[in-house]
């Protein structure tokens, strides 16, 4: 009997490589270490209440995604949050985003002179590779003119930060523009009807998927690998794709050849904190606010769940507080003064929030979203090139770091292993 195909990590990306894999007629089996499917797109569910633990949504232009969840039946579990923009504080009060690019003249957010100015960095959409090795914040300086950091301060680094968690100063703008690219330059948030793992579940009913199946090493053998799992089972398979975070990955393939950007792709360390209220307290016009760095310094984003129908019962809400990048490094340290400090700020925004919070749930992602780093990116380009072999990766840090990203690592891994046990049976 052929022996299966071992992926590591039953997020999107690991799931969706499984299914691909079985179209390829390969078979495969995901171990994942947790007792729960979705990765950073789980849900947590509990008294009435579905709040996704990582990833809020996806957007329209996200084909590979869409095109799989029609394949799987799920496009109408697809709904539209009841308010679907997402808005900036400053000067005291939101200012409600533009929903696409070309929409950032009319963000009241920004001075005369720099909308008019922000009008420059339109035609970059069209040449991402131009910036791969500039970062955003470089990219808006060099693009913007005289409005470039009016422009950076309040509209580009609070979006940067609010969707992906990065430092402008070092993430790719080539990156970020591929990303609007893949989004067709929409930024218009939906999300799944009962919950963020939705695909991953109903991925995982049709895949043979092992929970509590936690990896210690990959080792090279023969023409294959062995995956040692964490009770000392040695598992032989004729390949395996680690659908893990990269530094996860560097970790299990230490006595592996591997090519140089795994160890280069660096992850942002996120960490929220979950305010379960005993009142509506509706969202204010928007679905989420992002708070510029420049003027708030622990805040980075608030997200109000009952803006995603059906996720929070009519009587009470559920908001997000995720803290800023070099603020939420002090989770690891101090998690407990983290929480009250980040909780603290949030009801300087939002009166009243402390008086009705009846419970909180903190969550810290080591590894929460890939950094995409300018200086990464020549390791980037040669890795999309790499040979085959038996150990593959898919992610999104392997394609574009976002949902959709994952997705289509799928298909891209799933080619490549197949083609590779088929070259080695034959």
């Amino acid at each position: 009997m052929t022996k299966p195909v071992i992926v590591i990590g039953a997020g999107i990306a690991g799931l969706a490589t499984a299914y691909r894999l079985a179209e390829r007629r390969v078979p495969a089996a995901v171990f994942e270490a947790t007792d729960v499917v979705g990765g950073r797109m789980a849900t947590l569910r509990s008294n009435g209440f579905s709040v996704d633990s990582g990833a809020d949504g996806l957007l329209d232009g996200y084909r590979a995604t869409w095109s799989l969840l029609t394949e799987l039946g799920l496009r109408t579990e697809v709904v539209s949050l009841r308010t679907p923009t997402a808005g900036v504080w400053r000067a005291g009060r939101i200012h409600v985003a533009p929903s696409s690019l070309f929409g950032a003249p009319m963000f009241t957010g920004l001075s005369t002179s720099t909308k008019l100015g922000s009008v420059r960095l339109a035609p970059a959409v069209l040449r991402p590779a131009r910036f791969d090795q500039v970062t955003v914040a470089d990219m808006v300086r060099e693009v913007g003119g005289r409005a470039a950091e009016e422009l950076l301060n309040y509209g580009v680094e609070p979006a940067i930060r609010g969707l992906f968690g990065w430092d402008v100063e070092q993430s790719s703008a080539g990156m970020v523009l591929r990303i609007l690219g893949a989004a067709r330059g929409r930024i218009r948030l939906r999300t799944y009807r009962d919950g963020m793992d939705t695909l991953a579940r109903e991925l995982a009913r049709r895949t043979d998927v092992r929970l509590g199946a936690a990896v210690r090493e990959v080792r090279p053998d023969g023409a294959g690998v062995a995956v040692v799992t964490q009770d000392g089972v040695m598992h032989p398979a004729p390949a395996c794709v680690l659908a893990v975070p990269a530094p996860i990955a560097v970790r299990l393939t230490a006595g592996c050849d591997v090519h140089p950007f795994v160890a280069a792709a660096t992850y942002t360390k996120v960490a929220c904190v979950d305010a379960y209220l005993d009142r509506p307290m509706p969202p204010p016009g928007v679905y989420g606010v992002t708070f510029p760095s420049v003027d708030e310094p622990v805040l980075g984003w608030a997200a109000f769940e009952s803006a995603k129908p059906g996720r929070t019962p009519v009587n009470a809400q559920v908001v997000r507080l995720a803290a800023t990048g070099a603020f939420g490094a002090s989770f690891a340290d101090d998690p407990e003064l983290a929480h009250d400090t980040l909780l603290a700020r949030a009801a300087e925004y939002f009166p009243g929030l402390l008086e009705s919070v009846v419970r909180t749930r903190p969550h810290y992602f080591p590894h929460g979203l890939p950094e995409a780093r300018a200086d990464a990116q020549p390791l980037f380009t040669s890795f999309q090139s790499r040979p085959h072999g038996p150990v593959e990766f898919a992610g999104d840090w392997t394609s574009i770091p976002c949902s959709e990203g994952a997705v289509r690592s799928a298909v891209s891994a799933a080619d490549r292993v197949a083609e590779w046990v088929g070259r080695s049976s034959s």
